[in-house]
């Protein structure tokens, strides 16, 4: 099985940016995952990420989440950038992470709140969500036994 990322990262160029340049390349053949770990507020980038939802085998690694709020554990002032991506792509497309070594260097969000902001502090997401986004999602897209 051939597999893809596509990456978004601040300051990167509009073309790296957008994703649109990387995950075209073999978007209809294999699966993509979409590294969007900025789920900051409204901004262009959030817009372009929502926007590769409609390609179906486009997935979105919701990673270093905490790092991108201002605000304390559960960092409430991210939910609401979090859920637009978890709606506009579903949970099954949906791929919790932490990148654990930035989180450690540049964050003071410990393992255990990263795992519980999802698991115990998005009231919107449902136990059959929680499933998909901590772990089936991507089992089953690579695939891995659940």
């Amino acid at each position: 099985m051939s597999f893809g990322v596509c990456s978004i990262h601040p300051g990167d160029d509009e073309e790296r940016a957008d994703g649109a340049a990387a995950c075209r390349q073999g978007r209809r053949t294999s699966p993509q995952v979409e590294h969007r770990h900025r789920p900051h507020g409204p901004n262009p980038r959030n817009a372009r990420t929502i926007a590769l939802a409609k390609h179906p085998n486009v997935h979105v690694k919701l990673t270093l989440a905490p790092e991108c709020s201002s605000a304390s554990y559960p960092y409430r002032n991210i939910h609401g950038a979090l859920r637009n991506l978890i709606e506009a792509f579903t949970p099954p497309r949906c791929f919790w992470g932490t990148d654990l070594s930035v989180m450690l260097t540049r964050s003071t969000c410990t393992y255990p709140q990263a795992v519980t902001m999802f698991t115990e502090e998005m009231d919107f997401l449902t136990a059959d969500d929680k499933e998909w986004i901590m772990g089936r999602g991507l089992a089953e897209c690579l695939p891995w036994p659940v």
